[in-house]
């Protein structure tokens, strides 16, 4: 980066440089976006505003839906009815107590504690003419951003107004932020403010005959200060400024927010889209890519590294990782079945009965291939020599020195339908068609059934032990075993799951594994395993492949699983994915995988092809935060403040210290795991101590439910787990008591003893 100018303002020194920039277009490449709308319960589709408050929730502002409240599974929506001063909420914000605050339009701002809502408007000399923005110092000190209207600092007790005429650059504030050294900076509509609790200061990084107005900025997790103006975007470190190169011409639209995750990425909401800035790439999200709407409102990361995306009109959206991308574009059919690394730049890819040129990008057609390839593309293999081989419907097919050529495999015989090709370790290539095994060796075909008629059937595919010995795989008898010209077959009656058996693969333990269509199972050399998980969703396996790092992975019609094996072979943890995990395709093709030498895993599916980065894959390690939020009575929810109860405890609304009389003992609690990773896999364990010995099995139920409890002293306890089975370090607890009716009380019991012995000293004393 080259200083390019250097000045002093206003007692800064200000040198300017150039950031690099390279716009990365991401064409149709379709991400793992979830959205949820009106159908999922939020109750309204305009999102301006998102915050995670210390227990978990998110908490939405919608644009006349009031604010919404998200634990993962359910939407509970605040509304003026509720306490709000109005059901527009620009902004939300969490301060250091744990209160959240709700920016309106012209009517004000709330401050709500759990309990009740607290206004503040024009008579607490707080005035605001349109949409403010929320932000709290380093000293408790809460800041409204009005659009016209300055500053408000509230110190708790009451509003301190800063305008122009205080030294602040513009009475207009679009952004703030809170540096590390807890000085403010202020994004205005005449430049860059800085306020240090004593002086506001103004920062023109611009030419003069430039607009001066910055519409945004964000602190990333380094301390660097990001803007948005008229130019482009801005980074500033304290001493200078550095330009992001092209930015201007790459982000194009206004730009309205930029927001820093825990990545130090820098996402861009524009007035047409979604931009991230990544090392230097600048990635566009659009509807093609998953977001149900290019209008965005904001960006927000939540505590797990999920970014949520509120869009104009259709909700909110949340982008989860990286990890599978898919590729929806093919000119041709999406249905994939096989694919292969040409070079480092590109991949070829049977898309149906075509044959298509992939660059990470685009597919094009394969030059040449339209006048050969006619049926369905099932396999393509690239052998060690160059030369490509490619099975189809059709037949055989090798390409070599850029022509195709068929590659008949019986004379005086149509094409038979190849399924596979596999070269061993002498660079035979073994051939696995529907009417049996063959094998290219130097210029001849070996056709396997003249040597031994139990090769003429349906093969699917072939793979090699360490010892040289090749494993052949079935559709209807089992698995052949060929050593040295002799020959062993296993079947269901030697163990095998099913005669109908798709693939196989050898592990790094020499263990070889069959997908059947009864399930997965593993030989060891003496005997037939079965892999029997919940997480293993279908018996019908489909493909199988191992990755760089020892797992073994599974498709099946509903998504993909990955085995993670010990030294033994034995799966140590099953892992599932599918739409929720970020697998779009869900339904794999047969023997659609292929791994590239950069350790990715690519999967032909219904949806097109998609490619799996193990380095984008992060374990799930937000644990839930579990809550017990309320308690019903014979199933009828109680409004406790109408009660004559002590307190409500907050954020619960629950009474504190409750003592319930006899003849109210149905009692039902329920409870959430907040999460927003996975929440659908969140289990729960509860207890009611004071009757439960122990803890209850586990359930996916947020509720529990106790019929005629006696008299006594209890609490209920509530913990929870996520998909990687990490549990809450603490249950949440709710105490109470059930008073005994009086005459099971100590007084009566008194009073019943003295008239019992009294009127029997009566009888006596009367004889």
């Amino acid at each position: 980066m080259r200083p390019i100018k250097i000045q002093p303002i206003q007692g800064f020194l200000i040198g300017f440089a150039v950031l690099l920039l390279t716009f990365a277009s991401l064409s149709a490449q379709q991400y793992c976006f979830t959205n949820y709308n009106i159908s999922d319960g939020l109750s309204q589709t305009q999102v301006m505003a998102v915050c995670q408050d210390r227990r978990g929730y998110l908490w939405i502002g919608t644009y006349g839906g009031g604010v919404n409240r998200f634990d993962g599974h359910e939407f509970v929506s605040f509304t003026s009815e509720d306490g709000l001063l109005g059901n527009t909420v620009n902004d939300v914000l969490e301060d250091g107590k744990g209160n959240l605050w709700f920016s309106h339009l012209a009517e004000g701002i709330c401050r709500y504690d759990g309990v009740r809502f607290e206004c503040f408007s024009e008579k607490d000399g707080l005035f605001m003419n349109d949409r403010a923005q929320l932000l709290e110092d380093s000293r408790g000190n809460i800041w409204v951003m009005t659009n016209g209207n300055g500053l408000y600092q509230y110190d708790g007790e009451r509003f301190h107004h800063f305008s122009e005429r205080d030294g602040v650059t513009s009475d207009t504030i679009h952004a703030g932020g809170v540096a590390p050294n807890g000085d403010l900076w202020f994004a205005t509509g005449k430049g860059l403010c800085h306020y240090d609790y004593k002086v506001f200061r103004t920062l023109i990084n611009f030419n003069a005959n430039q607009n001066h107005a910055v519409s945004a900025l964000t602190f990333d997790k380094n301390g660097w200060l990001w803007l948005a103006h008229e130019d482009g975007i801005s980074s500033f470190d304290g001493q200078n400024f550095y330009q992001v190169k092209n930015s201007k011409e790459q982000v194009k639209n206004i730009i309205k927010v930029l927001y820093a995750d825990s990545r130090s990425r820098i996402w861009i909401v524009t007035e047409q889209g979604l931009k991230c800035f990544d090392s230097g790439i600048i990635k566009e999200f659009k509807d093609q890519n998953g977001l149900w709407n290019s209008i965005i409102n904001c960006a927000f990361e939540d505590q797990s590294g999920n970014i949520w995306i509120g869009t104009n009109g259709d909700g909110i959206s949340q982008f989860n990782n990286e990890s599978f991308v898919h590729f929806t574009n093919s000119p041709s059919s999406k249905l994939i079945f096989a694919i292969d690394r040409q070079s480092k730049d590109e991949y070829w890819v049977g898309a149906g009965s075509n044959l298509l040129s992939f660059d990470g990008k685009d597919f094009t057609t394969v030059p040449g291939s339209k006048k050969f390839i006619q049926g369905y593309v099932m396999d393509i293999m690239k052998a060690r020599s160059g030369d490509t081989w490619i099975s189809t419907f059709a037949g055989l097919f090798r390409y070599k020195g850029k022509s195709f050529k068929a590659v008949p495999l019986r004379k005086n015989k149509s094409m038979p339908i190849v399924l596979n090709t596999f070269e061993d370790k002498a660079g035979d290539i073994w051939i696995s068609t529907k009417t049996g095994f063959f094998v290219y060796r130097g210029d001849s075909i070996i056709d396997l059934a003249r040597q031994n008629e139990i090769f003429n059937t349906y093969g699917t595919q072939v793979t090699e032990d360490q010892s040289g010995g090749k494993w052949l795989v079935t559709a209807t008898q089992g698995v052949i075993y060929y050593k040295n010209g002799e020959v062993k077959t296993y079947t269901e009656s030697d163990g095998l799951q099913s005669n109908r058996v798709r693939n196989v693969t050898i592990d790094e333990n020499g263990s070889v594994w069959f997908g059947t269509y009864n399930g997965l199972c593993r030989f060891d050399g003496r005997q037939f395993c079965y892999v029997q998980d919940p997480n293993l969703t279908s018996k019908v396996i489909l493909l199988l492949q191992l990755d760089n790092q020892g797992n073994l992975w599974a498709g099946t019609a509903q998504g993909i699983v990955q085995l993670q094996l010990n030294a033994n072979s034995d799966p140590l943890k099953v892992n599932h994915y599918g739409i929720s995990e970020g697998f779009l395709g869900l339904e794999c093709n047969l023997n659609a995988v292929y791994k590239d030498s950069d350790g990715k895993l690519w999967f032909g599916n219904q949806i097109g092809l998609t490619c799996y980065d193990p380095d984008e894959d992060r374990p799930n390690t937000e644990i839930p935060k579990v809550h017990i939020t309320g308690m019903k009575i014979f199933l009828e929810d109680v409004d406790w403040a109408s009660r004559n109860v002590d307190s409500i405890m907050p954020w619960t609304n629950l009474p504190q210290a409750l003592n319930l009389p006899y003849n109210q003992n149905h009692l039902r609690f329920t409870f959430t795991g907040v999460a927003t990773t996975l929440p659908q896999r969140i289990r729960y364990r509860y207890m009611l101590e004071g009757l439960d010995q122990d803890w209850l099995p586990e359930t996916d139920e947020n509720h529990a439910t106790y019929s005629s409890l006696p008299p006594g002293n209890y609490t209920f306890k509530v913990i929870a787990r996520n998909s990687e089975g990490l549990l809450t370090p603490q249950a949440a607890t709710y105490s109470f008591s059930i008073t005994p009716p009086f005459w099971q009380r100590g007084w009566f019991y008194g009073i019943a003893g003295i008239l019992v012995f009294g009127g029997i000293f009566l009888i006596f004393n009367t004889r």
